[in-house]
């Protein structure tokens, strides 16, 4: 038997037996390919799985053998609208399960207005304490590698703050917000 797993850098990679070499230069190329607004999924393998084996024990000792850049280019008219927006008053984040390399290259592509350290990530998100936490929702423009039930935590925060809330998304994992928000838009 042939285990293989495909996901996120930071999940496929604890179960990886790299050296910090090879995990240096993974992490170069993920970056360069997430840098370049590309969403990025990495490729281990192994064999020798045990059929009835545990799934901690197949995961294991798993060799990188690829990492797929995927690009979901921005339409054309998505500056010009965000420009509109902003200029408007309406503050933009982005909200994604994405690294967060890749959402700053969107949010860069797009316009969207952001300081590099206005980026927070799920982890950093889940560490902070509560009014630490509202405070990081308020000024942070980008988010990434968020959960639904971050996603939806977020929205919350927003409108418990007093802001109306517009949401967009287009997977399952984006409808516990989109039903919180004051505008939720499904794509």
């Amino acid at each position: 038997l042939r285990v293989v797993a495909k996901g996120a850098l930071e999940g496929v990679l604890a179960h990886c037996a790299v050296s910090p070499a090879e995990r240096a230069a993974i992490e170069r190329v993920h970056d360069r390919l997430g840098s370049e607004a590309m969403r990025v999924l990495v490729l281990a393998a192994r064999d020798g799985a045990a059929e009835n084996g545990s799934r901690e024990d197949d995961e294991r000792d798993l060799v990188p053998i690829a990492l797929l850049g995927f690009r979901d280019p921005l339409r054309p008219e998505v500056p010009a609208a965000v420009a509109e927006c902003q200029a408007a008053g309406v503050s933009i984040k982005i909200i994604t399960g994405d690294h967060a390399l890749t959402a700053h290259a969107i949010a860069h592509a797009a316009g969207i207005a952001h300081v590099d350290d206005g980026i927070v990530t799920g982890p950093e998100l889940d560490a902070l304490e509560d009014a630490a936490r509202s405070d990081a929702i308020a000024r942070a423009s980008i988010f990434a590698r968020i959960t639904p039930r971050q996603k939806y935590a977020i929205v919350d925060t927003l409108e418990k703050r007093g802001d109306i809330v517009a949401m967009t998304g287009d997977g399952i994992n984006d409808v516990p917000a989109l039903r919180r928000a004051d505008i939720g838009i499904s794509m």
